[in-house]
């Protein structure tokens, strides 16, 4: 296999920065239009408490299909898509500029420090959750700068990657608040405006970024599971590889796997972002929102149970597994797609 070859097989192939965005942008738009009804119905699943008993509630629901047929039955099918205006504004964007940074972080590993393709993607995806997670500081290096042979470039990338997640997800926390509370029924035929109105007028400011904390807790771990796994299914020598030659289905079946295992993992921390997202002004709830992520965790253990912190899972799952492989089938194909356009221009001037 020559090294043209190696790349497409890769998915991680020299191309522009537009490139990369396009092919995130087309990926992010694919899943959501996929994924949105799942999501409305692990929102709604999330969002409702059931009393001691049994819960003969209307918003209760035995599972996602039974979501889906309740949604459907009492607030039609549109309501199935609620909140997709709003999750296209937030996940094209956002992803783009993800991809483009861990693309060009893990292009940079790979030219500065002739690291092999694995090598640099696993580096890159794990330096830039820890940095989201530990905060980046210039007088703490990073524990993987004798990893890297970091100089004073390479940490300035480590900085530029790193911070990409973090940013993207605080700039468009008012966007996922109103999403959540969108789906989750609460807000009626309210839009987004009027539901982030509403919230300042009665909160204050402050309140759009509620279940900001609990949000970085689901994706920085999400984001480093899905990336390790996706990488290591993806490898040449692996399972998958052996199984087919096509570099695309090999990315569909390595998305679904890894997306999977990161959802599954991520879940209690998902279930206190949308109940932060999602509360009342009762005084009851306004205390659930002023605890700690850990002891807002412990607090629905205690009170409801270890397993209501796995409330939505079934739902989570079939969404992020399908939607994770549909991401990279169609990021990894848009690449491929441009790389053969460039080939053709190549061969033909």
């Amino acid at each position: 296999m020559d090294s043209t070859e190696n790349g497409i097989a890769t998915g991680m192939l020299t191309s522009s920065l537009f490139e990369t965005a396009f092919a995130a942008s087309v990926g992010a738009s694919c899943t959501a239009l996929v994924a949105t009804p799942l999501d409305v119905v692990k929102t709604r699943m999330q969002a409702h408490v059931c009393d001691a008993g049994v819960c003969v509630n209307q918003a209760h629901f035995g599972g996602p299909l039974d979501g889906m047929r309740k949604i459907w039955r009492m607030d039609g099918t549109r309501a199935l898509w609620r909140g997709l205006n709003v999750t296209l504004t937030i996940v094209v964007p956002s992803t783009a500029v993800y991809f483009t940074a861990y693309d060009g972080f893990s292009k940079f590993l790979r030219s500065r420090l002739s690291l092999e393709h694995t090598q640099a993607t696993l580096i890159a995806g794990k330096v830039m959750i820890y940095n989201v997670l530990r905060g980046y500081k210039k007088d703490r290096p990073s524990p993987f700068g004798c990893l890297l042979h970091s100089s004073v470039s390479v940490s300035r990338s480590i900085k530029q990657g790193a911070s990409a997640r973090m940013m993207t997800t605080t700039v468009f926390g008012p966007l996922e608040l109103a999403r959540t509370r969108i789906q989750s029924g609460m807000e009626g035929n309210r839009t987004v405006l009027q539901v982030l109105s509403n919230l300042a007028r009665d909160r204050g400011i402050r309140s759009l970024w509620a279940g900001l904390l609990p949000t970085l807790w689901r994706d920085a771990p999400f984001s480093a599971i899905y990336w390790t796994s996706y990488e290591q299914l993806k490898r040449e020598d692996g399972l998958l590889c052996q199984l087919t030659n096509s570099p695309i289905v090999v990315s569909l079946l390595a998305g679904t796997g890894a997306g999977s295992v990161a959802a599954l993992i991520t879940t209690p921390a998902d279930v206190i972002k949308t109940r932060r997202q999602a509360i009342q002004l009762s005084a009851a709830e306004s205390k659930f929102a002023d605890r700690t992520f850990l002891a807002s965790l412990r607090h629905v253990a205690t009170e409801e149970g270890l397993l209501s912190l796995m409330t939505g899972a079934g739902p989570r799952l079939a969404k992020v597994a399908p939607s994770c492989a549909i991401m990279m089938g169609c990021y990894e194909l848009v690449k491929q797609i441009f790389q053969e356009l460039r080939h053709l221009r190549m061969s033909s001037s």
